[in-house]
């Protein structure tokens, strides 16, 4: 029974700290990730996965449009967002912290 319970907490745990890598890369403005990096990042927490592993793990998160041994493709927030957006979304970004900041 405990054993199940400290699994049930590990895939818990790695999936949050997944999308939290996930949501900061998407919050930088990334649109691919490389799986490599997602999973040196994982491993550094002390989470035993990889590029495979990791994949398969992906297909249940939202937010991720593709993931591939090599690649991990982010979905967009807005249909018909592009990278011709980006720059806009980052501007708005830094628009609502710097008003946040001035309260």
């Amino acid at each position: 029974m405990r054993a199940r319970e400290l699994f049930e907490d590990y895939n818990q745990s790695l999936q949050s700290d997944l999308s939290d890598i996930l949501l900061n890369a998407k919050g930088s403005g990334a649109a691919q990730v490389k799986t490599s990096q997602v999973v040196q990042q994982l491993q550094g927490m002390g989470y035993a996965v990889t590029p495979e592993s990791l994949t398969m793990l992906l297909s249940g998160i939202p937010g991720v449009q593709n993931a591939t041994p090599e690649i991990i493709t982010l979905a967009s927030d807005q249909p018909g967002e592009g990278s011709g957006n980006t720059q806009d979304s980052a501007s708005r970004v830094s628009d609502m912290a710097q008003s946040a900041t001035d309260l």
